[in-house]
């Protein structure tokens, strides 16, 4: 309750400082606060998710005896387009321990929480269900939704990603861009500052960004982070870069394609989007938490990274794809 509170003081900080529209400020103000909402009813029940999680392990799962279970985060909230309302994306990280000791083996428990999870009551089991996402899985999800929000023609076979060098956007004008066999354009429409006393303050205008293709070199997508542009190799704690581009979205386009016999998977506004066909509700992942999931179901190593050293080493180790 208490965090459900400081939210609204923070909001109505907010639109205190900020000049909007009355109607603006309802709109906002309702979805910032349905957003609070869900994600302390989740927060308040985390324990209550783990323990299902846990019993789910113990009855389906015979052949996990030992394991540490823990909600890597709390994925409440993204706006639903069906009359069930919202779902929400819990994921908790599933370590396969030995002899009392934890192995590399890691998985994931994923629970999907779709309206009316939690009443008067507790929770609604029948309103929330269960899957149990192996390391393979989750990193064919993030290549399957890469591909999807990708110009690329090229394929991601065994979850290596072609890699291309970002040369920015030389050119203002696309028809002077030459053309090549191994480039791909990604333009979008950016809002820069207008030197023009005459005209207004900012002036839309045409940007396109091109990446060239590094000939034969492929990156594991376990090692790369998800962001709303592309796919990014993290090169210091602060900075990264795109080495596999992904289309500029506005929040109007989608772009959707089947994922599995419960789910559909799109990308919308530089993010994951998922459909889950029984409840017909669907919700935007957070890149954030996402990333956090990437990293401990691939056990990433927070360390600097080369860009040309780890491209090197991974076409070095896999060779070229067939």
């Amino acid at each position: 309750m208490k965090k459900i509170t400081l939210t609204a003081i923070l909001i109505s900080s907010f639109f205190s400082n900020n000049s909007f529209s009355q109607s603006d400020n309802d709109a906002f103000a309702a979805a910032l606060i349905g957003a609070a909402l869900v994600a302390s009813a989740v927060e308040e029940h985390k324990e209550s998710l783990e323990q299902l999680a846990t019993d789910i392990i113990i009855s389906e799962y015979s052949d996990i005896n030992e394991f540490r279970l823990k909600v890597i985060g709390l994925g409440g909230g993204g706006e639903a387009w069906s009359s069930d309302g919202k779902l929400s994306f819990v994921p908790l990280g599933l370590t396969i321990m030995k002899d009392g000791q934890l192995t590399d083996d890691k998985k994931l428990i994923v629970l999907l929480l779709s309206r009316g999870w939690v009443n008067e009551y507790g929770l609604d089991y029948t309103k929330i269900t269960s899957e149990l996402w192996e390391k393979e899985d989750w990193n064919n999800f993030i290549c399957k939704y890469s591909k999807l929000n990708s110009p690329s023609s090229l394929k991601i076979v065994n979850n290596l990603v072609p890699v291309y060098n970002d040369l920015g956007s030389p050119f203002s004008r696309k028809s002077d861009i030459p053309n090549k066999t191994n480039q791909i354009i990604v333009s979008s429409e950016k809002y820069e500052p207008n030197k023009s006393k005459t005209k207004s303050k900012n002036e839309k205008k045409m940007r396109h960004r091109i990446f060239e293709l590094y000939v034969d070199s492929f990156m594991d997508v376990g090692m790369l982070n998800v962001k709303g542009d592309g796919l990014h190799l993290k090169k210091s704690a602060i900075s990264s870069k795109i080495v596999y581009p992904f289309y500029n979205l506005s929040g109007d386009d989608y772009i959707v394609d089947d994922y599995s016999q419960t789910m559909k998977i799109f990308a919308n506004e530089s993010r994951i989007g998922l459909y889950q066909k029984t409840t017909r509700s669907s919700m935007l992942l957070n890149n954030f938490l996402v990333n956090k999931v990437h990293d401990f179901i691939n056990s990433r190593e927070k360390e600097n990274l080369d860009v040309q050293k780890i491209i090197d080493k991974t076409t070095k180790r896999f060779g070229k794809r067939k």
